[in-house]
């Protein structure tokens, strides 16, 4: 019966380890990930580098890659929170496993014509006036 948990102690003890990394590391690519984690799959580092870049942990850098043999995408640490790994967003408060970020994901795309607009969501907060009673 401790097949779940084992997993989920596994899949958390790689998540720790890939973070410590990219910590130390600050600039990386998932391969530098998978020789710094110990029995760490391809998938489990590639979906935990994925939930951090959508909830704005890490950034891209660098050009999209090639498609040639070892040419790969590079992250940037953007948000270091210390020695724990993530598990909520701090933006919008969600779990890093929602697939969008309520507030820094949402992208909405509007077709006028023959031309297409991108709206990004921001992060702005709006001002505040105090009147004196």
């Amino acid at each position: 019966m401790g097949g779940f948990y084992g997993m989920k102690r596994r899949s958390d003890e790689i998540r720790s380890q890939a973070w410590r990394t990219m910590r130390i590391m600050r600039r990386f690519t998932q391969p530098d990930l998978m020789r710094t984690v110990p029995n760490a799959s391809e998938d489990s580092i590639r979906k935990f580098v994925r939930m951090l870049v959508c909830h704005g942990f890490i950034v891209k850098t660098g050009a999209k890659p090639s498609g040639h043999p070892g040419d790969y995408q590079s992250y940037q640490l953007s948000r270091d929170i210390g020695p724990k790994p993530p598990t909520r967003c701090a933006v919008c408060g969600g779990l890093l496993s929602v697939k969008t970020c309520i507030t820094l994901g949402k992208k909405e795309t509007k077709k006028e014509g023959n031309t297409e607009k991108q709206t990004v969501a921001t992060t702005e907060t709006p001002e505040v006036t105090h009147d004196a009673a």
